[in-house]
């Protein structure tokens, strides 16, 4: 519902103006997170480092997210949405804008862990902000869009970001995601709606929520969903290199139809979630998503192949990820930030558990099926966790 702290600023600012400013955030930390992936070959090669150990520039920055995320959390709830959004996006600014002046791969990594965790203030925030503003009947669709604007970064943004790395320097795509993220701290004071802290100091809302078994169970699915996704695909632009000699640019373009069919996903899952329920569209697209990964690394033959298999992997991936966000937000909601803050952080927790064990696997020559098959365990392992342990309840939210 929408506070009555917020209610004349929410009605003098349309509800799809702050909704696509939040959006643009978002892109933009998608972007920065997913851009990684076709440009760790060209970062690692002009810094001196191996290749194989370009995934740990997106385990850098999910580890700080991971930490971070538990800790602005509860702050959103107690402080204000609109304030951590703002302090989160000038630390996100700060930190992408750093790392295109990286020349050492350690002071990179710092880089990336300082972006984790702006990234971490804001979009928990912004999720909290608009699960709390919006009407629960059409919460899950505005979830989507949020959700559907960081993967659509992949659509083209990555493709742009890469190109840019090829044309001029991978140094300027980062300088550029940082100037626009700068860019954006005007509109987010002028026009997103403020809105009232929803927990006491003295509350302990992170307590509350891990005593919440229906909190606990989905953000287990969160953790694998997100190991299943981010293990082969921070590994996705070495995958195309290695099997079929892709230029970074050409990487780009790969990813690019995965992504579109991710953000189309998004959108839609988030609308299922509303009319269906959040379960069951997870339970679906797991099983499609487990599938479709296993193949897509066994798709070494043939580079049509790949992508088309890329591309349905990236729909199921949508799909999944917006329900899932949405199930989340429809939880306590006197700690919704603290909840989407959890769930967030064990997003991050996944990609890094996912692409730390990815590394290991291919720093020991290991094919890239064997990548390949722990993503899809992880991904089918969500489908008995919501399907028979998350209680049927969950899908109601009275607020």
């Amino acid at each position: 519902m929408v506070t009555s702290a917020a209610g004349s600023r929410a009605r003098a600012v349309p509800q799809w103006r702050w909704l696509t400013v939040l959006a643009t955030c978002a892109c933009l930390v998608g972007l920065d997170a997913l851009v990684v992936s076709p440009l760790a070959p060209r970062i690692t090669h002009e810094v001196g480092a191996p290749p194989r150990v370009g995934g740990l520039l997106v385990t850098a920055y999910a580890l700080a997210y991971l930490v971070a995320g538990p800790v602005f959390g509860p702050l959103s709830d107690r402080w204000g949405r609109t304030r951590l959004m703002t302090l989160g996006l000038a630390v996100f600014a700060a930190g992408t804008a750093a790392t295109g002046f990286g020349t050492n791969f350690i002071v990179l990594l710092g880089f990336r862990v300082l972006s984790g965790v702006g990234a971490a203030m804001l979009v928990p925030a912004i999720l909290a902000h608009v699960s709390g503003q919006v009407q629960p009947r059409r919460r899950g669709a505005a979830i989507g869009v949020i959700v559907g604007a960081m993967m659509g970064a992949s659509v083209a943004g990555v493709p742009a970001g890469a190109f840019l790395a090829g044309a001029v320097s991978w140094h300027w795509t980062f300088w550029g995601i940082g100037i626009a993220a700068a860019a954006l701290l005007g509109p987010l004071a002028r026009l997103v709606p403020g809105g009232a802290p929803t927990a006491a100091a003295g509350d302990a809302p992170i307590r509350a929520a891990l005593g919440d078994a229906a909190v606990v169970y989905t953000l287990l699915c969160t953790f694998l969903w997100t190991a299943g996704l981010q293990g082969m695909f921070a590994n996705a632009g070495l995958f195309y290199a290695d099997n079929f000699g892709l230029s970074t640019g050409a990487v780009g373009l790969a990813l690019a139809g995965g992504g579109a069919m991710s953000v189309a996903g998004n959108v839609c899952g988030g609308r299922l979630a509303d009319a269906v329920g959040g379960r069951r569209v997870v339970a679906v697209a797991t099983l499609v998503a487990a599938a479709s990964v296993l193949a897509f690394s066994l798709s070494t033959g043939s580079l049509v192949a790949a992508v088309a298999v890329q591309v349905v992997w990236g729909g199921a991936v949508g799909l999944g990820q917006s329900a899932l966000t949405t199930l989340a937000g429809t939880l306590r909601p006197q700690a919704r930030g603290t909840v989407l803050a959890l769930n967030s952080s064990l997003q991050y927790g996944g990609m890094m558990a996912g692409t730390a064990a990815a590394a290991a696997l291919l720093q020991a020559d290991s094919p890239f099926w064997a990548v390949g098959a722990l993503c899809s365990v992880c991904s089918a392992l969500v489908f008995p966790v919501v399907t028979v342990l998350l209680p049927v309840t969950t899908d109601s939210d009275p607020s």
